[in-house]
């Protein structure tokens, strides 16, 4: 299917060919253990959706009354009260959800797309999802452990997180704030494998996995369920680790032995 679209995520289209995006989730699926099997008749939400592929790649595996949402312009990015100057954001010309507008109607899918961020997440207005992906999204936040409150009020089954993270100590949960000029004008939080853990249970997910090989040194995944039948699932996936009382165990020995250390660096 000949395009002159850029795309930004990879996408396997109906003819055989696939979109020109530069980032590929389609292997995640078999790493996060779900299939069409798993995924028949749930309900699915894709935050920070962009060109679509979890909502798609959901829909045509079974899940139905799916919402994707995203903030579309730049102009409209988590920024908070000190803003860059017009000059040093990207181009704001193009609108993120055309790409998906065309590969909805290209595949006939029925995923409704909605223009609001992650903080508008509302019960009462869209209801509970059985599965949210939570994508290449925490790290644009101002307010990351909001934004895993307002995915709690919304999910009533599992999250999968993909995110950046500082790798400096992987035990301490801390997190580095990156500010406009930093990492990347888009960038704001930069949180440590236990950081995530520890921002997903407090927001109400018990249950928490992390990925024991990364995607990288400073990208890692993680799942998050709302109750153990939920979890039972995920204890079989080799390359995950349960989060459990030995993993906090070390996370709390990690903490007061940092604290320790600052106490008599001060002193």
């Amino acid at each position: 299917m000949k395009t002159d679209r850029q795309f930004f995520q990879k996408i396997d289209l109906p003819d055989g060919t696939e979109t020109n995006g530069i980032t590929d989730h389609r292997r995640d699926p078999s790493l996060l253990m779900i299939d069409a099997g798993y995924m028949r008749g749930k309900r699915v939400l894709d935050i920070g959706a962009n060109d679509g592929f979890w909502c798609f790649w959901s829909e045509s595996n079974g899940s139905v009354g799916n919402l994707a949402i995203d903030v579309e312009e730049y102009s409209k990015y988590d920024r908070g009260y000190v803003q860059p100057t017009s000059a040093r954001l990207p181009d704001d010309g193009a609108n993120k959800g055309d790409n998906f507008a065309f590969l909805k109607e290209t595949f006939g899918f029925t995923t409704h797309r909605d223009h609001i961020s992650v903080y508008e997440l509302d019960p009462e207005q869209h209801g509970q999802f059985d599965i949210v992906f939570f994508y290449g999204v925490l790290y644009h936040l101002r307010h990351p452990l909001l934004a895993f409150d307002r995915i709690r009020r919304v999910c009533s089954g599992v999250v999968f997180v993909e995110t950046h993270i500082h790798s400096t100590n992987d035990l301490l949960p801390n997190s580095v704030f990156y500010r406009d000029d930093v990492f990347g004008i888009t960038n704001w939080s930069g949180p440590s494998e236990s950081c995530v853990v520890q921002w997903m249970h407090d927001a109400g997910f018990p249950h928490v996995f992390r990925e024991k090989r990364r995607k990288g040194p400073m990208r890692a995944r993680y799942i998050g369920c709302i109750d153990a039948p939920a979890a039972e699932h995920f204890r079989q996936a080799s390359h995950f680790t349960y989060c459990d009382d030995v993993y906090y165990a070390a996370v709390r020995a990690e903490t007061l032995k940092s604290l320790e250390k600052a106490r008599n660096s001060s002193s």
